[in-house]
């Protein structure tokens, strides 16, 4: 079995961006509803406002069970603590991408590597394409998704299942087969797997 319980969850380590990637836990749990009720992080999260703190236990709950995809806390040491997430939703081989940073964690690089270390899971996992919805205004996001080979296909509204279903968003794609024969689209330092 693989931390959390979930299908490909395992402790990921970017030792060159101080990144760590691992299991989502009850630890996380009031960490996790203070970044659900931080005001710009609200802006832009497809979570239920007010958020609780049961939906943050339900939350890791589904982590645990990798209901949906794969979930991981990020930080940036081992046992440190709850920076943010990132996910990977929906069965392979064409899925999508999620984020959340913790504001402690914001314009410091931390998400960037973060993601850099899902895109490489993605792979052995068996994604070949990713999908990532940003709103509009979530300029850090759309930035996020350029800076690691997005591609912003179209633009329309937002389809996502909670507050943010209707507002204007920017759709990318990220094909992670193209040009398998050379360096990866998303280049990071090797990522030893812990667990």
């Amino acid at each position: 079995m693989t931390a959390g319980g979930a299908p490909g969850a395992r402790t990921l380590v970017d030792g060159s961006e101080g990144v760590v990637l691992d299991a989502l836990g009850d630890r996380d749990v009031d960490a996790l509803t203070a970044l659900w009720r931080d005001p710009d992080a609200v802006r832009f999260l497809n979570v239920a406002q007010p958020a609780s703190r049961a939906d943050a236990e339900r939350s890791v709950e589904r982590a645990r069970a990798g209901d949906g995809g794969v979930t991981f806390a990020v930080r940036s040491r081992t046992g440190g603590p709850l920076l943010g997430t990132v996910a990977l939703h929906g069965p392979a081989p064409r899925g999508s991408l999620s984020v959340a940073t913790a504001p402690a964690a914001r314009g410091r690089g931390l998400t960037t590597a973060a993601v850099r270390l899902l895109l490489d899971r993605a792979g052995r996992l068996g994604y070949r394409v990713l999908d990532w919805e940003c709103l509009t205004d979530n300029v850090a996001s759309i930035a996020l998704a350029e800076r690691l080979g997005f591609e912003f296909e179209r633009s329309g509204p937002s389809t996502s299942v909670l507050h943010h279903r209707g507002k204007p968003a920017r759709f990318a794609t990220l094909d992670l087969s193209r040009d398998a024969d050379r360096a990866p689209v998303h280049p990071c330092a090797p990522t030893p797997e812990v667990g």
